[in-house]
């Protein structure tokens, strides 16, 4: 009786209604609850917006089939929705590593979105990671700046470029300029990751803040650390292995406890 009530319940739901329990379990980190919401709706009716957020969903769901398949749906309802397009790119870029078609949909967003910064950003990073193309890399991180003074992740990725380029004191500036800007957890783990991989004087107020934020569930997944560790190392950091851990739990999935077997770890208290 209760299964009859529930699926009585949810046929006479909106298309509206639906949308909005996918972005309340989106936003709740439930995303398979979100998937199956978005689809719903979609089942309701076609709608690029919503055919993205099911995208977004099928992707943190670890359904990257799906969600390829949404976000090409999603193109083909609004071929020029710059987000679903710039998702899209950053899908592409790093959970099916087709980094020609990824460059080419965030070329695609911008040009659907000239105002917007986050494309500009997004692809610096794959210039800078993939291309080492680092001149031209800067040339789009100045421009998402110009377009977006107060997008913390743009003044992150700066940051961790100048950091792997050896240019210290002006990676620190668009450190702080991130910091002051109070971004997601995500970012802060990653900023406070740079500051221990490439400012000695501050690797203890570093580890304390990765600490807090790794206890509290904080991850990058697929984030590229690389080349910041191989120049940390190169300039003499005194515990690489400690690098290599916290890149394994903050970018590649591995458990926090691996972290326990660092003495200077354990030392702090979150």
């Amino acid at each position: 009786v209760a299964d009859i009530a529930k699926e009585t319940k949810e046929k006479k739901r909106s298309f509206a209604q639906w949308l909005a329990l996918g972005h309340e379990a989106y936003e709740n980190k439930q995303y398979p609850k979100a998937l199956d919401a978005f689809e719903k709706a979609l089942a309701l009716k076609e709608d690029a917006d919503a055919c993205g957020m099911a995208a977004l969903a099928a992707m943190r769901s670890e359904n990257n089939d799906k969600a390829e398949k949404l976000y090409e749906r999603a193109l083909r309802l609004a071929p020029n929705h710059a987000a679903n397009i710039g998702n899209f790119a950053v899908f592409m870029t790093y959970f099916r590593e087709n980094h020609e078609r990824a460059e080419e949909l965030y070329e695609r967003a911008i040009n659907a979105n000239p105002k917007g910064a986050t494309a500009l950003g997004n692809l610096a990073i794959l210039l800078t990671d993939i291309r080492r193309n680092h001149e031209r890399a800067e040339e789009f991180f100045k421009l998402a700046i110009q377009k977006n003074q107060k997008n913390a992740n743009t003044y992150a990725n700066y940051s961790a470029m100048l950091f792997a380029l050896g240019r210290r004191e002006e990676a620190l500036k668009y450190f702080e300029d991130s910091i002051a800007l109070i971004p997601w957890d995500d970012t802060l783990c990653e900023l406070w990751f740079y500051l221990y991989a490439h400012v000695k004087e501050r690797r203890e107020e570093a580890l304390q803040n990765l600490k807090a934020l790794i206890q509290k569930g904080a991850r990058s997944p697929k984030w590229r650390f690389a080349k910041n560790i191989e120049r940390a190392v190169a300039d003499g950091h005194e515990k690489p292995e400690m690098l290599k851990a916290l890149d394994e739990v903050i970018a590649k999935g591995a458990d926090a406890s691996i972290l326990d077997g660092f003495e200077e770890w354990r030392a702090i208290s979150a």
